[in-house]
Order: structure tokens, then sequence, then C-alpha cells
């Protein structure tokens, strides 16, 4: 494995450490490494290594990665890897929910694409007269913070009751009751520190009070080490509780050494690299060391008439005259709304889109939405490169049903369940290409093959079939603003979805964090929503608003446009940074 010697330096380093990296520096990289060598101090222990990521995407790759090193019996033994509402489900609520009165009897995790979940929602935005938009936003309730826009305290304080009542919990609240289970019974988080001989955090930037709480808990034993990765220049999930001096802090509740960085950016150009250093300047400053160090394009900001003219005029043109493929690039925006704004105009030009108001469909909220598309892919192109997406895509729902992961995806018993599957998706495809004829069918027998292979418990069918129906109704209710014509909605079409090498990608700022791209267009760059609303200057909203922006900016490997426009019926001027990184008011 060929490291820096910064990378080096982090992971020979034998004691708590909090290593904050830049952009594009190669830190997934680091801490496969680390956890490579953490293996000698547990191989002949009952001890474990914990990896704690932000997504199941994340989960995925330190998985794959490791497996390329690692048997998989040692692999399955000796690391507990997830994210952290998995880690504190199975390490601390579900042995231990019975101590706590709404879940005394048991529990129910609710997902949001649960109809139980869809049920309350609706009857809170009746019943406290909420804009039908709030039904977006429930996922980012967290107890103890203002409630996210288009809902009001009562609401949020209502949800909550309402599902302490029925025994259920969200993601959200694993978090929260996890903390309050450690708080509670230190002898909880003793077994977690006698169990875990490290833990390695990743993304700490962006980690909440109440999971600092957890880890600092495990911590007060001094049987566990930490390894703890971030970077507080990109923390921009306050709403999610997430802030950048929370690092900071557990790294000096822990003695962490805090004088090791990740400073060589392998993604992006020197050009790129330095107006970025312009907005937000780092210490030590981040340097271009990958393959695209010279590339010779200068990012540019132009003020245009429309939305669309920015990416029609200038986008566009300059990735094809570059042969820069569809698939590397995206077209950054500060919120859903606008994205849905651009993709039904792309469409209609011909360009193939992935992101909000690109599907029929809202991909996130069904869980069964990303296997529907991957195996689409699949069985229309046959491109044998999709079947370890395909194994990802599984894994991820047992993960979502089962709470645990599954190492049987892993064997050949995963492997036989996989083509089963696709020997029975390409029948149903052969009898009826519509896509509704093959959700109905797919999703049943789907999740009895996984049930018949101990992939999934008998229990989970409910949450897959449901699952399948929910993705039914929401094509339907999206298709007209989609531009998809329901009706002729195929097999064929659901999979272009998946092939993400050949689409143009549409993301939040905020969605766009941990992806990378050969080209990135950010457009509406206005105040008024980057930073939202009118913050004052040097304020904490207005810092993270910059670090919003400077999380766009670093996603660009070759080419980097910011756009602005006139059509804003806001009226609101460019956004205040530009002027920074742009002195001179753009053409």
């Amino acid at each position: 494995m060929k490291l820096t010697k910064q990378q080096q330096e982090a992971i020979f380093n034998d004691d708590n450490l909090s290593l904050v990296s830049c952009p594009g520096s190669g830190k997934t990289h680091t801490i496969v490494a680390r956890m490579l060598r953490c293996i000698d101090e547990v191989k002949d222990t009952t001890r474990r290594i914990g990896c704690i990521t932000y997504t199941n995407a994340a989960v995925n790759e330190i998985q794959y990665r490791l497996l390329r090193y690692l048997g998989r019996d040692e692999f399955e033994d000796k690391f507990d890897i997830g994210t952290i509402h998995s880690f504190c489900l199975n390490n601390i609520f579900r042995p231990n929910h019975w101590r706590l009165d709404p879940f005394h009897n048991g529990f129910d995790v609710l997902t949001p694409d649960d109809d139980r979940y869809k049920n309350i929602v609706d009857v809170i935005i009746n019943n406290h007269k909420l804009e039908k938009r709030a039904s977006e936003n429930f996922e980012l309730l967290y107890r103890k913070l203002p409630p996210p826009p288009y809902i009001t305290t009562s609401a949020s304080e209502d949800f909550w009751n309402r599902l302490d009542d029925n025994s259920y919990i969200d993601f959200n609240g694993i978090i929260y009751y996890s903390a309050q289970i450690v708080n509670a019974y230190p002898f909880v988080s003793a077994g977690l520190g006698a169990a875990f001989a490290w833990l390695l955090v990743d993304e700490f930037q962006d980690t909440s009070e109440y999971q600092v709480q957890i880890l600092k808990a495990i911590a007060s034993y001094n049987r566990t080490k930490f390894f703890i990765v971030g970077d507080p220049y990109q923390s921009i999930m306050s709403f999610a509780g997430g802030r950048p001096d929370l690092m900071y802090d557990f790294a000096k509740a822990v003695s962490a050494r805090v004088n090791v960085n990740l400073s060589g950016n392998f993604r992006s150009s020197d050009l790129i690299v330095s107006i970025t250093e312009k907005l937000q300047p780092r210490d030590p400053e981040m340097e271009a060391v990958g393959e695209n160090k010279n590339y010779d394009f200068t990012p540019i900001w132009k003020h245009t008439d429309t939305l669309l003219s920015g990416i029609e005029d200038y986008f566009l043109p300059e990735v094809e005259g570059r042969g820069i493929d569809w698939g590397e690039c995206a077209i950054l925006a500060p919120n859903f709304y606008i994205l849905c704004e651009i993709a039904p105009i792309l469409r209609e030009m011909g360009i193939p889109l992935i992101g909000p108001g690109a599907r029929p469909y809202k991909r996130s909220n069904h869980l069964i939405a990303p296997l529907v598309e991957e195996i689409c892919s699949y069985i229309e192109y046959n491109d044998a490169k999709t079947i370890s997406t395909l194994r990802r895509s599984m894994q991820d729902i047992i993960g979502n049903c089962e709470t645990r992961w599954n190492p049987k995806i892993f064997t050949f018993n995963g492997d036989l369940a996989i083509a089963r599957i696709i020997l029975m998706s390409r029948k149903l495809r052969d009898d009826n290409p519509s896509i509704r004829c093959f959700l109905e069918r797919f999703v049943s027998d789907c999740a009895t093959i996984m049930i018949e292979h101990e992939l999934l418990a008998k229990s989970s069918r409910d949450a897959i079939v449901n699952s399948g129906a929910s993705m039914l109704e929401d094509i339907e209710h999206h298709s007209g603003k989609s531009k998809v014509d329901v009706n002729n909605f195929s097999v064929y079409d659901m999979g272009l979805f998946a092939r993400g090498n050949r689409s143009i990608k549409l993301l939040t700022l905020h969605k766009a964090k941990g992806r990378e791209f050969d080209a990135v267009a950010i457009v509406r760059a206005h105040d008024g929503l980057i930073p939202y609303g009118n913050p004052q200057r040097g304020s904490e909203e207005e810092s993270e608003a910059r670090r919003l922006m400077y999380v766009g900016m670093t996603r660009a490997r070759k080419v980097l446009m910011i756009f602005s426009d006139k059509s804003d019926n806001r009226r609101k001027p460019p956004s205040r940074f530009l002027w920074e990184v742009f002195p001179e008011c753009p053409s």
C-alpha cells in the first residue's frame, strides 16, 4: 500500500490522534491502512476494531477495500464497520432499549419510506396546518435543536411524542436515546470500552454533541484508543448538531495528538486549489499533488441572463470541447428546488441526468430504489462491472432492514442470490417491460430470494414490498414534474438512472460532500442562498455558508465554473464570497 509521508505519520502513530484532512487527501485510504495496522493488536484477543463513518456508501467502500487485503473470516470477526446510527443501534440501543419507558416492551425503527412514518407526518402537517413541503424536512428533526424550515416547535414535539407513544424510533432518535443510555448507565460504555481496542471515526467535523457524549463516555475508561479524522473547514451540518469545535473539544478530552495534517490534494488542479485557498485559507496551506496538478483551466464566475444560460452557453460547450464525459460532470445548487427547475429543461435537450427532478420519484425515500435501478441497468446492458454495485445495493437493503451487516452477501451464497435475482428480473422484463408490471412482481420475488438465502429475515418482507408500492406511487405523483411519460416508462428507462458514468449529476451543495468530478458548475450563487438569509459579517452562520461554498468548489478536479444570474426572482446580488475569490466583476 503506497503512502505519503503525511499518511505514514498518521498511520504509525499509536496513541490517540485527531487528523485534519484537506479535500482530496486520501483519507479513506489512510483509514483503511490504519485499520490494517490495528488488527495486529486484536487478532489473538476477543477485542474488535470499530470504524464509524458518515454514510452507507463510505461503509461499503471501506469494507470493499479491506476485503482486498484480508480474508473474509478475519474481516468478519475483528471489524465492526458502520454508520453512527448502526453502531449505536447494535451496541447501545438494541441491548438496552428496555431500560427506557417508551421502549420497555420493544421498538420498531421507522425509515422515511415506511407507511407508518408517512402517516404520522401527514397527520402532523394537517393538524398543525404546515405547508406540504414540510414533509421533506421531518428527517432533519433533531431533539434539543431548533426545527428545520416549515416545521414548528409544537409540530416537532408532536412528532416525537407520537413516535414515543407507539414505541417507534427514527434514525436521529437512535443517537439521542443512545446518549441517554450511556449517561444513565455507565456500565454500558464500560462494556464498549472493553470490547473495542480502537475506534476510528470519519467526518468528525460533522459529529453532533450527542455523538460526542457517547464517545467521551467510552473514552473515560481509558481502554479504547481513538483515531478521528475530519476537516473543520468542511463542517456544514449545523442543522444536525454538527459543530467544528466539537472535534477540537474531543481531541482535548482524550489527549489526542493534533499536529498531524493531510494537506496534499490528489484531486484538483493547482488553479482550483489556489482559488479555494482564497475563499478558505488553510493552515497548513493545501497543495495540489495529484495527476491533475497542472491542468490548464482557470476557474471562472459568470453573471448570466437566466439560470440555464450559464450551463448552456459556457459549461456544456467547455466540457464537450475538452472531451470530458457527462458522467464526470456535476451541477451543484444551494437547494433541491433549483435543481428541479433545471432538470426538465436539460432532459428536453437530450442531456442524460441523475439527481433531483431527473427521476420521476425521490430515490432516497425508497429502500428498494437503488437495487431496482441497478438490476434494470444490468439486464439491459449486461455490464459485468455493475455486479459489485448490485451487491452493495443489496447490502444497503439488508443493513437498513436488519440494522446489522450480514457477511453472507460476500459469500457464494450471496452470489447465488444475485444470480437468481438477475434471472428472475430478465424473465419479468421479457414478460412485460413496463416498470409498473416489473416493479409489482420484482419486490416480492426479490424478497423471497433474499430470505431463502438467509440474507434477510422473514419479518423484513413487508419493508421490501411496501417500499416497492411506495416507489410506484411516487412515480405516478412526480411524472408530470419530471417530464417522464409514466405510461411508457420502461425497465430500459429505469436502467438509465444507474448508469452514472454517462449522466450529469445534479446535487445540492450539501449532498455533493464526499464526491468528486472532472467538471463542476455551481449555479445560482447568490446572497440569500449562499449564505442563506442575510447573516452578519463574521457570524457563525456566514462562516458555515463559506464552508459550504468551499465544499462545492473543492469537488472539481479540472473545470470549475460558478454562475449567478439576473433571473433570480428574489433580486439578490451575487454571493458575497464571489467578490473575495474573483475581485473583478464578471462579464
